[in-house]
């Protein structure tokens, strides 16, 4: 037999269990690998923007490096999707030996040619018969992956890259809000700090005011008590400020791999910008979120995996060749017979001896060729299949759960957004004619005469005690916008209908 047509049928089913289209995932992999940064050096000179805050805080995360290694891990286990079992070269060798006797015995009437007389005579024989055989054989086994299970296996685990790199972008986008929000803390606590200082300045010099009314007997000792109680006050708020913003700075430090102590933010009108909020519809933010929230991305390449997953079990028991197994064997047999005994002899009318010797060689070649099939008998009974389909399932409940959820979300942070910069709005318009008024008042008697003392620091306290409240609403208005930013997966500088103006002095 030719093993050339064996050996083609063995190569062609192996193409067939192997021709499944790679999924080109470079460009995926290649916008991913730009976060595979370094760790940033330990010590950062010079101010930093908000930006290098970011970049740096992700080159330091442990988070963001793990997600990284399973991207990676997800690429290899794409291209393993393709292993193909290596073939099995099989032996075998048989011996047989045998050992067989015959006896026979024949009577017959026979007469004498000298006298004519007739005599029974008996004839017999005995014959052994000894068989040796060898056998030998070579195959070569191969193990053919089906098509249809690697097409499956090949989605599943490129879903798994795509689900792997929605996770690790969302975590640097997650990262990014942080950092951007401890930014925006550090920032406006630092210039609530220099208020605050001022503002207790005034508030000792009030009492030092009060006090020495008091020995003129100019003031009462509940007037001292007063001012005493506003200047605790006050070295409080100023307390309670500076924790909170050596927290947040820390916290920022600690991110952004820097030294608390010789940090310097950089800021600029971008640092903070000013949309429009007014032009931001939901229904059209709610369209942006649902294609850049990586986190709703994540959930939609699990919820494709797992449907991969189920849609390979299931098409396992589409009948394939386990495997294929061309084989070679060669059988060689000897067999030797030898026979002694008495025979009649009719032409002399008596018995005769007789001894006989016979050897038989044989010698036979195979070629063959072998395949396996698992049929799915008791497929319908097993119950894995129904536990990936519950994965499956699940997995695409979590996605439309997801999916509603972004739609409340952004609601409740453009609403947010929106009532924090009407506060600020209707707080400046209100506050701003009067602190305004009051500024200038009290430049034009703060060098005339006959002007009490007390007054003017009451006035300088309603106009610091003002600006507190505008950095305030200004903080607050600005980690509103990042929230925004935040349920949107996305800058909203980067929206269509984004349009932005110049901040506000």
């Amino acid at each position: 037999m030719n093993p050339r047509p064996v050996l083609a049928i063995i190569i062609a089913l192996c193409a067939a269990g192997c021709a499944v289209r790679n999924p080109d995932l470079s460009g995926t992999l290649a916008s991913v690998s730009r976060l595979a940064a370094e760790p940033p050096e330990d010590v950062f000179n010079g101010p930093l923007t908000v930006d290098a805050a970011v970049q740096r805080a992700a080159a330091a995360s442990d988070e963001i490096a793990a997600l990284l290694a399973e991207v990676q891990v997800a690429a290899r286990r794409k291209d393993a999707a393709f292993d193909i079992r290596d073939p099995e070269l099989r032996f075998s060798y048989g011996m047989q030996e045998g050992d067989a006797a015959r006896v026979q015995t024949q009577s017959d009437l026979l007469t004498y040619q000298a006298g004519g007389i007739a005599a029974p005579s008996t004839a017999s024989s005995r014959g052994d018969i000894t068989d040796e055989r060898n056998s030998y054989g070579i195959g070569l086994r191969f193990f053919l992956p089906s098509p249809w299970v690697t097409s499956r296996r090949v989605s599943a685990e490129a879903a798994a890259i795509y689900a792997a790199v929605a996770e690790l972008l969302d975590a640097q986008w997650q990262l990014s809000v942080q950092v951007r929000s401890l930014f925006a803390q550090v920032h406006f606590l630092d210039k609530d700090l220099a208020v605050i200082e001022e503002l207790a300045g005034v508030y000792r010099s009030t009492l030092d005011l009060v006090k020495e009314r008091l020995q003129q007997g100019q003031a009462t000792v509940q007037d001292v008590m007063t001012a005493s109680r506003r200047y605790l006050g006050v070295l409080s708020d100023r307390d309670e400020a500076q924790r909170e913003y050596q927290a947040a700075r820390r916290e920022l430090a600690s991110l952004a791999a820097a030294e608390a102590d010789e940090m310097q933010l950089a800021v600029s009108e971008a640092t903070f910008p000013q949309p429009d909020l007014a032009a931001l519809d939901a229904t059209a933010l709610l369209s942006y979120a649902l294609r850049r929230r990586a986190d709703v991305s994540a959930l939609f390449w699990r919820a494709r995996e797992a449907r991969a997953r189920y849609e390979e079990c299931r098409a396992a028991r589409i009948p394939w060749p386990s495997f294929v197994q061309a084989s070679y064997s060669v059988d060689d047999g000897t067999s030797d017979r030898s026979e002694t005994g008495t025979e009649l002899d009719p032409s002399r009318g008596r018995t005769r001896a007789f001894s006989q010797v016979t050897r038989d060689d044989s010698q036979d070649d195979e070629w063959r060729i072998d395949a396996a099939f698992e049929l799915p008998f008791f497929a319908a009974f097993n119950s894995e299949d129904d536990v990936l389909e519950a994965e499956w399932r699940g997995a695409d409940a979590r996605e439309r759960k997801a999916r509603a959820r972004v739609k409340r979300e952004i609601a409740d942070a453009l609403a947010a957004a929106r009532a924090m910069a009407g506060n600020r709005a209707r707080y400046r318009s209100e506050t701003a004619p009067i602190i305004e008024g009051m500024q200038s008042t009290l430049d034009g008697i703060s060098d005339a005469t006959g002007v009490d003392p007390a007054d003017v620091a009451r006035v300088r306290e309603q106009i610091l005690e003002s600006r507190r409240m505008d950095i305030q609403a200004e903080l607050e208005y600005q980690l509103a916008l990042i929230g925004l930013e935040s349920v949107l997966g996305m800058p909203l500088e980067a929206l269509p209908v984004s349009r932005t103006r110049q901040p506000t002095p």
